[in-house]
């Protein structure tokens, strides 16, 4: 039968009779086996601050050649994820690391991977562990996972140390997934976040693939800016693919004209409002948001840029359009309208997606 865990192991303040340096070599797997094992531990900074490091948390890990008290840069440290605790005393205390590697690391084991396609804070997820002393450990970090095709990829700032990774990398196999190639923009280069400065993405679901502006334009997949053409922006749907057409007029034909909702002393009464346009039906604000041009890059709102904001604003339009045609009073808290516009109000051109010729 297996031992249950204990919970939580706290360091000592300071020992006597360990080196301040964990040994490179670690335990091995038996050995590392045999002790008990716990599901958390508490350990001092070098300013005597407590920490506590718990299973699956992301943590800073101090480089075998400094020692615990040394300052170094937060680039120079390892990053891993804490997968299993045990220990045979509180000042010996030893940790198995999933780690993160650096897309150096990376292009030393898989000669044909080009770290130069990889943003200044990005990371690959290995499948490597190893077993490594507590006393290494130097606090807590996020990695921010970042799927290109996510509609709903949460934000990702662009300052100092904000990490993130893209790919899982598998060292025994040396193989990388999903394959670089795979997510690429019409010119074959993937998008290197933190560089690239505009990018449109197309958000249907056979697509959800970002291309560098002048890619499209040196290409000619370009159109005339036009109210027309907002309308289709409008109607390229996240959720719908390019063989089925349905538009705004056709839904709401469908379904009945748009609803609002109109307050009376005790309830809310719905009241169906006719008009020649349907979207007339909507806030104006979350019309403004779907007509947006989806984009991403150091001049288009940052590494996720506004797919998220704009894509809600054409899901909510598209569900509401689909069912009884009324917007929930709380439609702002699926919207982040801020997110959606460019910090300068540049004018963008009109360009299409070169797969399935929607605007993007």
């Amino acid at each position: 039968m297996a031992r249950k865990r204990k919970s939580r192991l706290t360091h000592k303040k300071k020992s006597t009779g360990n080196p301040d340096k964990a040994p490179p070599e670690g335990l091995s797997k038996r050995q590392f086996a045999a002790l008990e094992g716990y599901t958390s531990f508490v350990a001092p900074d070098s300013e005597g601050e407590q920490h506590t490091f718990g299973i699956n948390d992301t943590v800073y890990i101090k480089p075998y050649a400094t020692t615990p008290s040394e300052a170094i840069p937060d680039e120079d440290y390892w990053i891993g994820k804490v997968r299993d605790i045990r220990a045979n005393g509180p000042d010996d205390v030893w940790v198995r690391v999933q780690w993160y590697w650096s897309p150096q690391e990376v292009a030393e084991v898989i000669k044909s991977f080009h770290p130069e396609f990889c943003g200044k804070y990005e990371k690959l997820f290995s499948d490597n562990h190893d077993i490594v002393s507590s006393r290494c450990f130097a606090g807590h970090i996020h990695v921010e996972k970042y799927d290109e095709r996510n509609i709903h990829q949460p934000f990702i700032g662009e300052g100092d140390y904000n990490w993130f990774y893209r790919y899982t990398f598998e060292y025994n196999a040396k193989r990388i997934i999903p394959k670089v190639a795979t997510v690429t923009c019409i010119c074959g280069v993937p998008y290197i976040p933190g560089v690239d400065d505009i990018l449109h993405f197309c958000p249907r679901p056979g697509c959800r693939t970002a291309h560098h502006q002048t890619c499209l334009l040196e290409r000619g997949f370009v159109e005339d800016l036009s109210e027309e053409r907002c309308r289709r922006l409008i109607e390229t749907w996240p959720s719908v693919g390019t063989t089925v057409t349905e538009t705004v007029d056709s839904l709401a034909n469908m379904n009945g004209p748009p609803r609002k909702r109109r307050k009376g002393e005790n309830k809310t009464v719905e009241c169906p409002v006719l008009r020649d346009d349907p979207l007339e039906g909507f806030p104006e604000e979350l019309i403004t948001v779907a007509r947006q041009q989806i984009v991403k890059g150091t001049k288009a709102g940052g590494i996720v840029g506004n797919v998220t904001a704009v894509t809600a604003a054409r899901d909510l339009i598209y569900e509401t359009l689909s069912k009884d045609g009324i917007v929930p009073d709380d439609w702002k808290t699926v919207v982040d309208i801020d997110s959606a516009f460019l910090d300068d109000h540049q004018t963008l051109p009109g360009l299409l997606c070169p797969f399935c010729g929607s605007p993007i």
